[in-house]
């Protein structure tokens, strides 16, 4: 019996690797200027997305292009909300001037991780979406602070999994500054999308099994190894009934 699944993949953020991922992912984050991004880009990453079918979301960052958004910064909710606005209409404007359709939103790096586990944060990014982006459904983690909440305020959560990256509880990431944070080998890499599609699992950096449920399933498109055998790991995935779709 098939099981449907939706990986994502953030993009547009310089790697070049697009045009060789898209047909084998159903949704996409794209860089909106604060780590990476510019309107060529985005606009880029939007037309393939269209050709093949796969949602499109706005990837938001701390403004950051140094540290590629990966280091957290002193922002308030006025700083948050202009920047993030910003950003997220930036997609906007190119989706709307293609006649496609803005899915969703997505933190990037260091304010993916803020956003979902601090009080502070993960209520400015509610305000806004309820305030401004009403249409836009939230990828968020499993379990977090943010996906709580977020659903207490009515907004439609798509509760995220990672396919690429070393879980250290139910809910969060290893650092990617600590070993073996970021997985490299296809075979890991579908052994973890097994485990949480099909048996609502992952096992932490320990060697622990912790309960996860994921509607979305992400791979780094800045992981160029992982990027370089996806098709590989796509086809497995279908032969052995999970559809990506």
């Amino acid at each position: 019996m098939d099981l449907t699944i939706d990986i994502n993949c953030d993009l547009g953020e310089g790697k070049g690797v697009e045009r060789d991922i898209m047909p084998y992912i159903s949704s996409c984050n794209i860089a909106c200027g604060g780590h990476f991004g510019t309107l060529y880009s985005i606009r880029e990453a939007v037309v393939l997305a269209l050709q093949h079918e796969v949602l499109i979301g706005a990837h938001p960052s701390y403004d950051d292009v140094e540290n590629f958004g990966r280091v957290a910064l002193e922002w308030d909710e006025l700083r948050f909300r202009e920047s993030v606005t910003q950003q997220i209409n930036l997609v906007k404007s190119v989706t709307d001037d293609l006649n496609a359709t803005l899915h969703h939103v997505k933190m990037h790096g260091a304010l993916y991780h803020t956003t979902a586990h601090l009080e502070n944060e993960s209520d400015w990014l509610i305000n806004l979406l309820v305030s401004t982006f009403k249409s836009l459904k939230l990828y968020a983690p499993y379990g977090s602070l943010l996906a709580k909440k977020a659903q207490n305020k009515g907004i439609t959560v798509l509760k995220e999994g990672f396919a690429d990256r070393r879980y250290k509880n139910q809910n969060q990431l290893l650092a990617r500054e600590q070993p073996h944070a970021v997985l490299h080998h296809a075979d890991d890499v579908y052994d973890q999308i097994i485990n949480i599609a099909q048996h609502h699992a992952i096992i932490d950096d320990k060697g622990l099994k912790h309960t996860i449920e994921a509607d979305t399933i992400c791979i780094h498109g800045d992981n160029k190894v992982i990027v370089a055998q996806w098709a590989d790991i796509y086809h497995k995935l279908q032969a052995n009934h999970l559809i990506i779709r």
